[in-house]
């Protein structure tokens, strides 16, 4: 009886060490997940920035993690999308997925033009509420909660109702913080921190995209940035539908934490490990 006991004992502890072993493995491979370094392509804006591109009203930026790469956003015109990839050296063979933003068209109009250059036929992640009629023509996946993405890095922020249309935003998880891009913010850029802040517990490296402040009163302007920098923002890099007054006090509230944006620009966020 003892010798079954101690023996049993012994297969006890052989298999809680082995799991142990297991989950530091786990933690071990989602860690250098998270720190690999992160790489944004702004390949279509209305702002410029590299006066070799063209410049266009609508928004997409490529995401590149690792192997991982994701497109949110199209914008508008597809020879412009087209133009800007090749004068960008950018090719948009692989992807692992889509990310559109709302249905509107400065930011699904490019769409036709990946047809032809790409060859993996990703999945497109779409807010719910896109009509019918796009869906048919896309290997689509409704976005109504929260959802993460193929590779756990990347995540949604679920479809948030917005005014005229509703909307999702992307999240990237590095090891800096959270990395979140909107495409017009249809909801409310605060409110869409908001989810994110509820969404995860991280706290947000950096913003980037359209931040819908167009028409939006300086003193509005003015609260929504100081609200952004107490929820825990640290850098911003407003484009596209911000408008140019609006980005100038981000630009004052933020100072050096403020990033330029606009169509070309490539933000490289490296480990904080190295």
């Amino acid at each position: 009886m003892k010798n079954r006991l101690s023996c049993q004992r012994s297969l006890l502890l052989v298999v809680l060490s082995a799991l142990l072993a297991m989950l530091g493995a786990l933690s071990g491979i989602v860690a250098a997940a998270a720190s690999d370094p992160l790489t944004l392509t702004v390949l279509y804006d209305n702002i410029p920035f590299d006066k070799n591109l063209q410049s266009h009203w609508g928004f997409s930026c490529l995401v590149e993690k690792g192997s991982t790469r994701v497109l949110f956003d199209t914008g508008a015109q597809p020879e412009t999308l087209l133009s800007n990839l090749k004068a960008l050296k950018v090719d948009v063979a692989r992807l692992d997925a889509i990310v559109l933003s709302h249905i509107h068209a400065d930011h699904t109009g490019g769409f036709p033009g990946l047809a032809a250059e790409v060859v993996t036929d990703p999945p497109v992640y779409v807010p719910a509420s896109f009509p019918p009629e796009f869906k048919q023509k896309i290997r689509e996946i409704d976005v109504t909660d929260p959802m993460v993405l193929p590779d756990r890095d990347f995540r949604t922020t679920g479809e948030l109702p917005g005014r005229p249309v509703n909307e999702q935003a992307l999240i990237i998880t590095t090891d800096r913080g959270l990395v979140v891009i909107t495409g017009c913010a249809h909801p409310g850029i605060v409110d869409i921190i908001r989810r994110v802040r509820e969404i995860s517990g991280e706290r947000i490296h950096i913003v980037l995209g359209g931040f819908h402040l167009l028409q939006t009163p300086a003193a509005e302007v003015e609260k929504i940035a100081r609200e952004l920098r107490h929820l825990g923002v640290q850098r911003v890099a407003p484009s596209h539908c911000t408008g140019e007054a609006a980005i100038e006090i981000f630009k004052k509230e933020y100072g050096a934490d403020f990033e330029a944006s606009g169509v070309g620009r490539v933000f490289h966020i490296e480990s904080a490990r190295k």
